[in-house]
């Protein structure tokens, strides 16, 4: 049953940080592993901890890039959470802040957690974790962050995902249905590749040494 199979998921999840090796490149964790290994199930292009975003204000090293359509970029930030609620304070206090007057300010932010979701509110798709939208609004000086659950978009045999209730078009591919809303997979096919994602992280091999943060970094 799904419920069983994302204890299961969660299980390893419990457990001291450990470094994993996948492509060459050295992960943090084995749940920042299983992502990266899901992106490749779904076709997506990535960059592991691309680079640092350092202000007055705050510092942050995201976990991934994804590239979009385009020449659309999300900010990826990966926490063994399960509820919007755990990563609250650290979006205010430094993911939000360090983007402040960086060519990355308006950049959306993908906020994953230890598990992926049956459904979202509005389009009961399954939810791939928190999409937060940054605007300035006329006459505003302040960036406005609208925070979004993050559903599953599917079409022509390609995955993305777009936001639940207000953007709908799918960052990935650029699908748009409009009033027709999203078209989204099924879960238990997407439940079926994470399942999958997890046992192929947990057989990488596991790096013991110390691995260094990215050397681009973005300050003002």
């Amino acid at each position: 049953m799904p419920e069983q199979n994302q204890l299961e998921n969660l299980e390893d999840e419990t457990i001291p940080n450990i470094q994993r090796i996948y492509k060459d490149i050295k992960f943090r964790s084995t749940l920042e592993t299983r992502w990266a290994i899901f992106f490749d199930m779904l076709g997506w292009e990535w960059v592991y901890e691309p680079l640092g975003l350092i202000n007055t204000e705050a510092r942050w090293f995201p976990d991934f890039l994804i590239k979009g359509y385009g020449n659309k970029r999300i900010l990826v930030e990966v926490k063994p959470f399960t509820t919007l609620q755990g990563f609250k304070d650290l979006y205010e206090t430094k993911y939000d802040r360090s983007l402040i007057n960086t060519e990355y300010q308006f950049d959306e932010v993908l906020l994953l957690g230890g598990d992926i979701y049956e459904k979202c509110n509005v389009h009961q798709g399954p939810r791939l974790g928190w999409l937060i939208e940054r605007h300035r609004w006329e006459r505003e000086s302040e960036i406005f962050s609208q925070v979004e659950e993050a559903v599953f978009w599917y079409k022509d045999d390609k995955y993305g995902f777009a936001s639940d209730t207000s953007n709908w078009r799918c960052r990935i591919t650029n699908n748009y249905i409009g009033g027709k809303g999203i078209l989204f997979p099924p879960y238990n096919q997407i439940l079926a590749k994470w399942i999958e994602a997890g046992k192929i992280a947990r057989s990488q091999p596991i790096y013991h040494g110390e691995i260094p943060w990215s050397e681009k970094v973005t300050s003002v």
